[in-house]
């Protein structure tokens, strides 16, 4: 995959990686340079993964980047991603093309994520995984499998290290996969029951006073929620003479109820029923490689509000039911123009439609409907010498706004001046391999216009809002290598440098906020025989809270120790400091809150002490 693509993408081996119990998703993306991840610690919230910029604006969940495990998308027609039922010890390996990828996949302005999952085991096991850690973490797995068929069952409880941030949470996933005389085909079955209370944000005064300090209004509101999702997904991959084919189709059930930090309208519940499909194909013919291919995607949440009555349901303001469906269809060659020189085209058109039935007419009817086209294309050419491969790229991308960002600050309905960001690349980038390791570099510029920023109102502070920013441009370097010097020694990196800014209009030349523009991680890992760990450094620059530029969140340094001891064939220890020198410094920025309740402060120095046994 890395050879052919002419764009900046890094692969992740779990099992070669420094962190080898992930604690989030943040721990597996934490090597990749142009990736920026906050909130890891607030299950209410999610964590908020950003590439080159994009997502940063989101309130919760992922946007802008496009999410796939084992070829099924996780992320819905409207460009919501939710990681919440992701089991990160079947994580095998991931990769993440960073750019807009929109050509590939839709609504990729940032880039994607590609999960994979470990395979199956060839002969019946079983595998227990124990692990607690400070601020009252226990956690719970079981697993086993054999003969193409797995699953494991999961529960995690985790008091927080902030006042009112207790998270529950139960997992259960199960897979099958068949291996066909010409492909394969491979089934998915998930569960997740979830409850988590929210913190909130805090003012820097009050996080100064007591970095372990809730909201006093998410205490007042009982601000949380509860989550229950069922989620099913069947893939088929073939090669019929010169044809790959693949299809993929899914649905789901996501039931949602949660608490905000306000009363009029604080309290949400909704029903959300979702599914896709998609087949993709390829071949060579005269010399291109042709691809193609189409996707389908639908979604519709019954979605209610109601008063919160400090943390009881009140009086109904809000009932409507809220409809996603997107169609996609794209084109691809690619061709060799020279000795050792390749080129590549591609195209896509994606529509997205949206519509609103409402049913809480005591204010009017809000009832509606919106539709979103929106054209992508991209040219590469790529060169390379030996194991070393160059290349550069123009692509153009789209972000939409999801069905809760298009909320209506008037009411009910859409929000009927927002609209979808619009983005144009220019990259540079190689990479190559070294007698003892490998490197990657890329060098971008994109220009967005319409950038979509959120804001909150005074009458529901902790409810986030979207609007159009005029334009904004992002420019960066992104470095990464892994070195070997010895057999025992591993040093890898990774730098991200950037510039983020608006132009134009009264926000011109400030900063984006929510994103640091130095980003630079180190790890040195050692491995003898039973034994291996690792010491990590991570340094993230400043960042600023809202777009005025006002409120600055100063930068940090972490270190980090991993160690794992495999006393046996079937038994492995393994030891985690995170923040091992303990520094202060913020898990989340909730960008223009309200109030100046920007801080989530992170936990000061943590211990986990994690047993596996197969049997």
């Amino acid at each position: 995959l890395e050879r052919h693509l002419p764009l900046a993408i890094t692969t992740v081996d779990a099992d070669q990686a420094p962190a080898t119990n992930p604690q989030s998703l943040q721990d597996l993306l934490d090597p990749v340079p142009g990736v920026f991840t906050l909130n890891q610690d607030n299950a209410a919230q999610g964590l908020r993964l950003s590439i080159r910029g994009f997502g940063s604006r989101s309130a919760f969940g992922v946007r802008g980047v496009q999410v796939l495990l084992d070829g099924v998308p996780l992320t819905l027609p409207d460009g919501q991603t939710e990681l919440d039922a992701l089991d990160l010890d079947q994580i095998g390996k991931l990769r993440v093309l960073r750019g807009p990828s929109a050509t590939l996949f839709g609504n990729a302005a940032g880039g994607v994520v590609l999960l994979e999952s470990r395979g199956p085991p060839g002969q019946g096991s079983v595998g227990l995984n124990m692990q607690a850690s400070r601020f009252g973490g226990r956690r719970f797995r079981i697993a086993g499998g054999g003969d193409g068929l797995q699953g494991a069952y999961l529960v995690n409880r985790l008091e927080g290290f902030r006042h009112h941030a207790n998270t529950e949470s139960e997992l259960l996933n199960v897979s099958w996969k068949n291996l066909l005389e010409d492909g394969s085909l491979s089934l998915q079955l998930s569960a997740l029951d979830i409850t988590a209370d929210d913190p909130g944000g805090l003012t820097r005064a009050q996080a100064e006073a007591k970095r372990r300090a809730a909201s006093p209004r998410n205490l007042q509101f009982d601000a949380g929620e509860h989550i229950q999702q069922q989620r099913t997904a069947l893939r088929w991959e073939t090669h019929a003479g010169e044809w790959a084919i693949g299809a993929t189709t899914y649905a789901g059930r996501r039931a949602f109820e949660n608490r905000l930090p306000f009363q009029g309208g604080g309290q949400v519940r909704f029903l959300r029923y979702f599914g896709g499909a998609g087949l993709h194909a390829s071949r060579v013919l005269n010399g291109h490689q042709l691809g193609f291919g189409m996707d389908l995607q639908a979604q519709q949440d019954d979605r209610q509000r109601f008063d919160n009555n400090n943390g009881r349901r009140g009086n109904r303001t809000l009932d409507q039911v809220e409809r996603a469906r997107s169609a996609g269809i794209f084109l691809r060659d690619t061709f060799r123009i020279a000795r050792d020189w390749e080129a590549s085209l591609g195209i896509r058109h994606d529509r997205l439609q949206l519509g609103v039935d409402d049913a809480f007419l005591a204010d009017g009817d809000d009832s509606g409907s919106r539709q979103v086209p929106d054209w992508s294309a991209d040219a590469s050419v790529a060169h390379w010498v030996g194991d070393h491969y160059a290349y550069a790229r123009l692509a153009s991308s789209f972000e939409t706004p999801t069905i809760n960002e298009l909320a209506n600050p008037a009411g009910g309905g859409f929000n009927p001046s927002l609209s979808s960001a619009q983005a144009l690349t220019r990259e540079l980038g190689i990479r190559g391999e070294l007698p003892r390791g490998h490197y990657s570099a890329a060098l971008y510029r994109i220009n967005v216009r319409d950038e979509l920023l959120p804001f909150q109102l005074p009458a529901q502070p902790g409810r986030t809002f979207y609007r159009n920013a005029g334009k904004t441009s992002r420019s960066g370097l992104e470095m990464t290598g892994v070195w070997r010097p010895a057999t025992y020694w591993q040093l890898d990196g990774s730098l991200n440098l950037a510039r983020y800014r608006f132009l134009g209009g009264n926000l011109a030349g400030n900063r984006l906020p929510g994103l640091p523009e130095r980003n630079l991680r180190l790890a040195v890992q050692y491995q003898l025989n039973s034994m291996k760990s690792a010491l990590i450094l991570r340094n993230v620059g400043p960042l600023f809270a809202d777009d005025a530029n006002t409120t600055s969140v100063n930068g940090y340094s972490l270190v980090d120790l991993q160690a794992e001891w495999r006393p046996g064939t079937h038994a492995v220890i393994q030891l985690g400091i995170d923040n091992l020198m303990d520094r202060d410094y913020f898990d989340n920025i909730r960008i223009n809150a309200f109030g100046g309740r920007y801080f989530e402060p992170a936990p000061g120095r943590t211990y986990r002490l994690s047993v596996r046994l197969s049997l």
